[in-house]
């Protein structure tokens, strides 16, 4: 199993730590992009993470799948480089490794040295990723399994950061039914300064969505009809007690932001539907004095 030409051998510990920091790219690897075309964000935020780490180090840790010739089975050769030059080199007979079902089947190289250490930074920067990754997703089967509104914004202020625990949401594949969830339950719950929040974070990730910004428009439209007195002719539901003292803006910027939010929305929707809401939306905005 161990090659005569070095007269050392890795330990346990250190083969595992290894194996740990790659099960973990392929693992965001594997959901990068899903089968549908899509990307999930979460995946390429957490990986973008990992590989900006292993470039601060100076290392690289590298895998390759093949099968056997002879015995066909699944094996991960699997290498690390500091600087170029390999430090580790090993090869396991892979049974489901992201599962931890492996075997070692041969080490072809290994010289001890400071990249060790390094090593184990990244181990531990992928066990902080994955934690985040289990976070983010739990969070969101809660939100959807939540009974009602006061249930969805106390799940999210118990979290350690709701404004980070927001961005992992805006950044899941699942990002239009969690911006949803937590904007109509802020909005429910007289909290339309975080519904807003919701929104512009979410369309800070996803600029082409054309629902999103018809959402944002529509905030900054209610505003204005609220400041001008036109809800005893329209019937604004939630977002009659949007302000503009909660979006932060005077009338001609609420005006403006409205305006081009719903140009937006018309000129990316593939949907006729959004399409229609926001020229009529246009139409309206253009009678709020």
């Amino acid at each position: 199993m161990f090659s005569k030409r070095n007269a050392s051998k890795p330990s346990d510990e250190l083969l595992d730590k290894v194996r740990y920091v790659l099960s973990f790219r392929m693992m965001l690897s594997s959901c990068r992009d899903s089968s549908d075309g899509e990307t999930d964000g979460l995946a390429s935020y957490l990986g973008d993470q990992l590989m900006s780490l292993l470039g601060q180090l100076g290392i690289q840790a590298l895998y390759r799948k093949s099968r056997g010739l002879l015995d066909k089975r699944s094996k991960l050769s699997c290498l690390v480089k500091e600087d170029e030059a390999v430090c580790l080199e090993f090869v396991d007979i892979a049974y489901g490794y992201a599962s931890g079902s492996y075997a070692l089947h041969a080490v072809h190289r290994y010289n001890p040295g400071r990249w060790e250490q390094k090593i184990d930074a990244a181990y531990q920067k992928c066990r902080e990723l994955a934690g985040e990754w289990d976070n983010a997703r739990h969070l969101e089967q809660q939100l959807g399994a939540a009974q009602d509104a006061q249930a969805v914004v106390a799940l999210m202020e118990a979290t350690q950061d709701p404004q980070h625990s927001l961005k992992l949401l805006a950044l899941s594949p699942k990002y239009d039914a969690n911006s949803f969830t937590l904007y109509m339950a802020y909005l429910l719950t007289g909290k339309a300064a975080q519904a807003h929040r919701v929104l512009q974070s979410t369309a800070e990730f996803h600029p082409a969505d054309a629902r999103l910004h018809l959402s944002l428009g529509n905030f900054y439209w209610a505003a204005l009809c609220n400041v001008t007195k036109q809800t005893a002719t329209i019937d604004l539901g939630p977002l009659r007690q949007v302000t503009l003292q909660a979006l932060t803006c005077d009338r001609a910027t609420a005006r403006q932001r409205a305006e081009t939010h719903f140009l937006h929305a018309v000129r990316l929707s593939k949907d006729r539907g959004v399409e229609q809401q926001a020229n009529e939306q246009l139409a309206s905005l253009r009678t709020i004095d």
